[in-house]
């Protein structure tokens, strides 16, 4: 039988650089400030960091449409998808997507090596508005871009690493341009939202050579995001009986459900949780994890079964985020607990049995957050996880900044950490070749310094190296 609780009921700067690893979600900031996660036609550099509790894409759905250009102060809003399919681009090489200010539409997509230099045949022409959770990578380089080229309309693209466009593609569609991802299998699958009425989120699979998959699209609310399992099953969530006119999703109910191949829910789900839960993670096994309102962490298995030992209560909620050995980690900042306890910062990791990975939890009580570098983003955290299991932090306080790295139990690395410039900040942690890791500092604002909420100076940016050993890379 499948378990119960009171959680649950029964059932930006102009360029954008998208890792050939994964695609990241962007805060758009500017003097209009859209809804919150409303992708902007401007685009800008993408930090790797923890998934934000609410999915932005979400609130996008509910009011699809043009949104102001950003400028070129926007901060990320961090949420990298380990569920992407990895390149098999030379190690350095990523696709870029340019877009200029003053004509929103006028978007190039550039394939640049390590040395920063564009490949032959590219720079390509887009047609449309083109957003970052439109652009997708295969393991073949491909790229896969859906662009909004009018009220309705969307053109999705297919460019190899030549700059030619594939046979069959592009391909048109009616809708809002959600999101576009791709299967182990090289199937395509393009998320728009109908504008009309209530509206839907249409979900179509296409096969590599553009024709479509039978069986689909799959319909689901307005309200409504996915991600791409590792065996391809399709993991939505959405919100039900949403407030109006609220900062963040303020929802009655937050459901779950898996999608396989065929485009049919599979037996078991959807699955329910009261209130406004976070984005889900999936693992190898499809087992699903997610927070609830009230800061549980509930894992359910392939067939929509609570799993053995969970829940596992959190002080607050936070999204959970899928380490490479396959726990789940929580990195959370100041937070104070009914009893008066509480932790400035602190990085939770959990077994697939719903304890406290050994080692865990570290605490700090330096601020783990990023500078703030627009007026409307939340929190978020710099950092990067290896294949190994190290994690990089950027802890600061008010007289000193500094990266450290943790093994796999928590405990700081021989040589770090790394003490860095005073009057610097760290806004992304990516990890490079040979071990190492690439810091993207920022200066701060001369009135705020180092203050809770610690505020970018915008013509400030500079990026270290660092080697595995925690020293300055030549």
């Amino acid at each position: 039988m499948r378990g119960w609780s009171p959680d649950l009921e029964p059932g930006l700067s102009r360029r954008l650089v998208l890792s050939a690893v994964a695609a990241f979600l962007v805060c758009s900031c500017g003097s209009t400030a859209p809804s919150p996660g409303v992708p902007s036609p401007a685009v800008r550099n993408i930090p790797s960091a923890a998934a934000p509790s609410t999915p932005a894409s979400a609130i996008a759905a509910l009011s699809p449409g043009p949104t102001a250009v950003a400028t070129a102060t926007a901060t990320p809003e961090p949420s990298p998808s380990a569920e992407t399919a990895a390149s098999g681009l030379p190690v350095g090489w990523q696709h870029e997507l340019i877009c200029d200010e003053s004509a929103a539409t006028s978007c190039q997509l550039h394939l640049r090596d390590a040395a920063g230099r564009d490949q032959p045949g590219l720079p390509v022409p887009l047609a449309g508005a083109c957003w970052l959770g439109n652009l997708a990578v295969g393991t073949d380089g491909i790229a896969y871009i859906a662009c909004l080229i009018d009220e309705q309309q969307v053109l999705v693209s297919a460019v190899d690493v030549s700059g030619a466009s594939v046979p069959g593609w592009p391909i048109r569609t009616t809708g809002y341009p959600l999101r576009v991802e791709l299967g182990r299998d090289g199937s395509v699958y393009v998320g728009t939202v109908n504008k009309a009425g209530n509206g839907v989120l249409s979900i179509q699979a296409f096969r590599p050579d553009g024709n479509p998959r039978a069986g689909w699209p799959a319909l689901l609310p307005r309200t409504a995001d996915f991600l791409i399992a590792p065996d391809g099953t399709i993991v939505a969530w959405w919100y039900e009986d949403v407030r109006p006119n609220t900062l963040d999703i303020q929802a009655a109910r937050t459901k779950y459900t898996l999608i396989g191949a065929n485009g049919r829910t599979l037996a078991g789900w959807p699955v329910t949780s009261i209130g406004t839960a976070t984005r889900p993670v999936i693992t190898k096994d499809d087992s699903l994890f997610y927070t609830s309102a009230t800061g549980k962490v509930w894992g359910h298995d392939r067939r929509g079964n609570i799993i053995d030992g969970w829940p596992y209560q959190l002080p607050r909620r936070e999204a959970p985020e899928l380490r490479p050995d396959g726990r789940l980690m929580f990195i959370l900042g100041s937070w104070t607990a009914d009893d008066g306890t509480g932790s400035r910062s602190e990085v939770i990791v959990l077994t697939a049995a719903g304890q406290m990975a050994s080692g865990w939890p570290y605490r700090t009580n330096s601020s783990l957050a990023g500078p703030l570098c627009c007026t409307d983003c939340g929190p978020y955290f710099p950092h990067a996880v290896s294949a190994d299991g190290t994690l990089y932090l950027a802890p600061w306080t008010d007289d000193r900044a500094e990266v450290v790295a943790l093994d796999r139990r928590g405990r700081v690395v021989t040589g770090w950490p790394y003490r860095l410039p005073a009057g610097s900040a760290v806004a992304q942690l990516e990890l490079g070749s040979a071990g190492r890791l690439v810091a993207t500092l920022r200066g701060l604002s001369a009135q705020d310094g180092y203050s809770q909420d610690r505020y970018c100076d915008p013509d400030t940016t500079s990026r270290i190296t660092l080697t595995a050993a925690g020293e300055l890379a030549p």
